[in-house]
């Protein structure tokens, strides 16, 4: 039977801590798909960097609508954006009402049994993450990104 698979890769070069982490995303897509969270059925990780110069991941593709624009500029009908903003809800719901094990959770985000998970403040801590990477991709560049920063 045919079957249409997604190849996600980290890109090549150095990367920033914490960025395109394949195997958090790995693990995290196994945690979640059997917890009814929107996921996308993991098939295999590889870490072997010789096979493709990155570490990556593959997953069933899935049939719909994907959109590259995170302003949603292939689409103007008012509808269709109230129905993804509504899918995004109710997809962000699903994942907050989520059973997560502890341990399956440390072990999904790469953490030992004894390191604590940071919980709540979660878009707080996100922003920091950014503005760390910022800076130090400034630091990698050689300018600012200060302007963008917030």
């Amino acid at each position: 039977p045919n079957r249409s698979l997604v190849v996600r890769k980290q890109p090549s070069g150095s990367l920033l801590r914490g960025a395109h982490d394949v195997t958090r995303e790995y693990r995290l897509a196994t945690l979640l798909r059997p917890l009814d969270v929107p996921a996308p059925n993991a098939l295999v990780l590889c870490e072997d960097t010789d096979i493709i110069d990155t570490k990556f991941w593959c997953y069933d593709y899935v049939e719909g609508r994907h959109f590259k624009d995170a302003y949603l500029g292939e689409t103007n009908n008012l509808s269709d954006r109230e129905a993804i903003y509504i899918s995004a809800a109710k997809c962000a719901a699903t994942l907050h009402s989520a059973k997560l094990e502890t341990t399956a959770l440390q072990y999904a985000l790469g953490r030992g049994p004894d390191e604590p998970l940071k919980l709540g403040n979660y878009l707080a801590r996100q922003v920091r993450t950014w503005q760390k990477q910022y800076q130090s991709a400034d630091a990698k560049l050689g300018e600012s990104t200060s302007q963008y920063v917030l």
